[in-house]
């Protein structure tokens, strides 16, 4: 999928960069209508891979953004 699912803008969400060591490089607490904000701001740090994106409030994994 190349796109954010609608049902992540209505949440409070986790997003975390890790690099290629799967080490956290970058982290951000948000609301999900700013979820593509915040994913290029994350890959604005070159150490970052890829990102894992959460619930913020109950941790519930909702997918993963690669690097292209």
């Amino acid at each position: 999928m190349d796109r954010v699912p609608e049902l992540l803008r209505a949440r409070t969400l986790s997003l975390r960069g890790f690099d290629t060591s799967g080490m956290t490089r970058e982290t951000e607490v948000i609301d999900g209508t700013r979820v593509e904000e915040m994913i290029e701001r994350i890959f604005s740090n070159p150490e970052v891979s890829y990102i894992h994106i959460h619930n913020a409030a109950a941790g519930c994994f909702h997918g993963r953004v690669e690097r292209v």
